[in-house]
């Protein structure tokens, strides 16, 4: 399969025009086994991929509008999309493509309305499908976790890009999870994003790079916009608590600390201290081994919660290079909302229409 990146590069709009033809014909190349789809003879009319870095995966829909031979009765190429079949998605303008996905058919489905033709609906995952099967229970003892990750990228055959996580830890539990619900968990704990690019994992610490993948201007390049600032699950601080058996004594850990994901100052405990009255502190009872642990859960905790403090949504001409996982800036809004923001999600959509990227950010300052 085709290798798709994670841009560390920052493009100007002007840069991405002069690649992309001015944006002139939007088109796909979709290959199924290998093999490219629109060179047999598919009529493919509407192609989807989404990015995540949450609890989603990264998947691709595409349609096809011939796939039914009327004179047969017979759906045909079937053997080209057959559930695990490799599927890549390069989308681009005239000759100038990127691939945007790849991964494995996981579902298809024959629609046969009652009046229009029939359309078969080709759905892929990425490589995450991978570390979602099986509830394997393992422990690793004296293992740093960014040991456990880089051993379960290989075990499914996955590059990987991890930081390293620092202090050995006694115990490493999976418990009854899925690889890929284990990743997320442990690295909601830690503080760092796990996902999948590609055929690469990455977990690494949040906010890595926060150079801005682009620059967009509202009433420039910027289609819509959204950004709501919203301080109802904002907290002043994190404390977590445990019990040392051995020693018989309480475990803590606290944290006020937000890794701040742009140039802005004032994070949700800063906005909380303006209302008065007693600090807002969220008390979180964990199974921890130490005081050094449960700070670093309480720091995480409060960066998940901080993140919560700003949300938006845009949508842009096609832009194969904006993906969950990188930065944006966004300018021409004013003073106050002109910021870089943390991409979370982001869709990419060709169809009649023309070729969209529509996309969700996240920001902890204001």
């Amino acid at each position: 399969m085709a290798d798709v990146t994670l841009s560390t590069s920052n493009h100007t709009y002007d840069e991405l025009a002069t690649k992309y033809s001015n944006f002139m014909a939007p088109t796909a190349k979709v290959k199924l086994n290998g093999a490219d789809a629109t060179a047999t003879g598919m009529a493919i009319t509407n192609v989807r991929v989404q990015t995540s870095t949450s609890v989603d995966t990264d998947t691709a829909t595409l349609t096809i509008a011939n796939a039914y031979d009327e004179i047969e009765r017979d759906f045909t190429w079937t053997d080209k999309f057959s559930l695990g079949s490799s599927i890549e998605v390069e989308l681009g303008y005239v000759d100038k493509l990127t691939t945007v996905f790849s991964g494995y058919v996981t579902a298809v489905n024959y629609s046969l309305p009652k009046e229009g033709a029939p359309v078969v609906v080709v759905t892929g995952m990425d490589s995450s499908i991978k570390l979602m099967r099986g509830q394997k229970i393992e422990t690793w003892l004296d293992k740093k976790m960014s040991d456990v990750a880089k051993q379960i990228a290989s075990d499914h055959g996955l590059a990987s890009e991890v930081d390293d996580t620092g202090t050995k830890l006694p115990l490493i539990a999976k418990g009854h999870r899925t690889d890929f619900q284990f990743l997320q968990d442990m690295a909601v704990a830690l503080n760092y994003e796990f996902f999948i690019v590609g055929k690469k994992l990455y977990f690494r610490k949040r906010f890595k790079n926060k150079t801005p993948v682009i620059t967009l201007t509202y009433m420039k390049n910027l289609n819509e916009l959204s950004i709501e600032h919203n301080l109802s699950e904002q907290v002043s601080k994190v404390e977590v608590h445990g019990w040392d058996v051995k020693q018989q004594k309480e475990i803590k850990g606290e944290s006020a600390e937000v890794d701040k994901s742009n140039g802005n100052t004032k994070t949700g405990a800063n906005l909380l201290q303006t209302m008065g009255g007693a600090p807002y502190i969220e008390h979180i009872y964990a199974n921890v081994s130490s005081d050094e642990e449960a700070k670093t859960l309480a720091k995480a905790i409060m960066n998940g919660r901080a993140l919560k403090l700003v949300s938006g949504e845009g949508e842009v001409v096609g832009l194969p290079e904006l993906r969950a996982g990188l930065f944006v800036k966004i300018e021409g809004v004013g003073q106050k909302l002109d910021a870089a923001y943390y991409v979370s999600r982001a869709t990419h959509i060709l169809d009649d229409s023309g070729y969209v990227t529509q996309f969700q950010f996240q920001g902890n300052v204001v």
